[in-house]
This record gives C-alpha cells, sequence and structure tokens, in this order.
C-alpha cells in the first residue's frame, strides 16, 4: 500500500487472509490470537484455553488495538465458563474473572464496555431464572457465546463501515500520516482509521503512507507498516 503506482490490492484482514482473533471450534474450544509481539518476522498463534491466558495475552500486549482487546475480553470470559454446566458454578467463575479481565488493560475502554455487555447477559439470566429452583447453566452459557459472537461481528462491521464512510475523503496521490496502529491487527475486522486508507485503495485511489509513533512496542514501525 505504500507503493502510489502498484496496482497490488492491501491486505485486508479476512477468513482467507489474516486474522487477529478469532474463536475456534465449538462452545468448548478456543481462543486464537496472532502475537502482535512476535511481527513481522514470526507468525505465532497462540491458542487459549482459559481466562488467565487472554488476560496475560492482553498484558503482555500479544493483542493490542482497543477494539480487539474488548473482543478478547468477552472471549475470556466464554472461557471462563469453559466446560462448566453447573449455574453456580459459572456465575461464581463469572464473578470472579470479569473484574479481573475488565482491569487488565484500563487504558482500553472497549474491554471495560465489552465486559460489562457480557455481564449484563447474566443480569438478564438471573433475573428471567429467579423463579427457578434449577436455572439453566447451558442456556446461560449458549447466550453468552453469542453474545461474545455478536460482539466480534459487530466490530467488524463497524470497521467496514467506517472505511466505506471515510474513503472519498483520500485525495488521488496524496500522503497520509497514521499515528499509532489503527489497522486489521488492532481490530477484529479492517481496521478503524487505516479501513479509510483500504477502501480507498480499493476503489483505485492511489496514495502513500507515512507510519509513525512507535511506543511501548515500536507498533508504528512493525505492526502499521
Amino acid at each position: 500500500m505504500t507503493d502510489p503506482k502498484s496496482d497490488a490490492p492491501p491486505h485486508f484482514n479476512s477468513p482467507d487472509d489474516f486474522f487477529t482473533l478469532r474463536w475456534q471450534g465449538d462452545i468448548d474450544g478456543c481462543l486464537q490470537l496472532l502475537d502482535q509481539t512476535q511481527l513481522p518476522h514470526v507468525e505465532t498463534i497462540l491458542e487459549l484455553h482459559s481466562p488467565e491466558e487472554v488476560i496475560s495475552a492482553i498484558v503482555q500486549l500479544s493483542v493490542r488495538g482497543a477494539p480487539a482487546i474488548g473482543v478478547a475480553g468477552a472471549y475470556a470470559l466464554c472461557l471462563a465458563t469453559r466446560k462448566l454446566s453447573d449455574w453456580d458454578e459459572i456465575v461464581r467463575s463469572l464473578e470472579t474473572f470479569a473484574p479481573l479481565v475488565r482491569e487488565c488493560r484500563p487504558t482500553a475502554i472497549n474491554l471495560a464496555t465489552m465486559v460489562d455487555r457480557m455481564l449484563d447477559v447474566l443480569k438478564s439470566e438471573i433475573a428471567e431464572n429467579q423463579p427457578s429452583a434449577s436455572p439453566n447453566g447451558i442456556k446461560l452459557r449458549n447466550r453468552l457465546f453469542a453474545e461474545a459472537q455478536a460482539i466480534e461481528k459487530e466490530d467488524q462491521d463497524f470497521c467496514h463501515r467506517i472505511g466505506l464512510s471515510g474513503s472519498s475523503l483520500i485525495p488521488e496521490g496524496a500522503t497520509i500520516l497514521t499515528h499509532c496502529n489503527a489497522g486489521a491487527l488492532a481490530t477484529a475486522g479492517s481496521g478503524t482509521a487505516l479501513s479509510v486508507l483500504y477502501a480507498a485503495w480499493e476503489s483505485g485511489c492511489r496514495f502513500q503512507v507515512l507510519a509513525d509513533e512507535t511506543r511501548p512496542l515500536l507498533q508504528g514501525s512493525r505492526i502499521t507498516a
């Protein structure tokens, strides 16, 4: 994308290309993350089977960008209920891990927002099952998993809409300065600010990009570029 004369398409985040994060398998599956601390020289896929592992990946910056971190946090709470069926065990696990996930990266506002969305599902299920002597733990898990999947798909849709909305603002032959990382690797989709550049390039507009902001792990030079 940095060559204004090239007709090569940009590197999109799609199932046929690369992925930032995705759920693998059924409800008892795992979260797969592309380890961003190893890029660009090594492509390592982390398979995470517990909320502790997701928390560690967030803290170690293996997953970066507020949108991607928010999606990872939602799936972390699915992993907190992994292979559980007893209602009380599921609720206890969620109440234990939700604050830990929420607080592991306080600067990423999406993380707190998505954890709260998952807890809203729990609150809704508790309210619906209040009269019941034997609430359905499997139903609760299914609703949590569906919510996490919805969060992921919404992020992908937001990225797509941002790109379409802003692509016409990029002039032909421009030099674009980016800041930090707002591309596909920061989201579950095609990026936030950089999705505008992807969409503009796909429409035939040609330009060059300068990527700045390289702290704390050189993400401008390693990840955006």
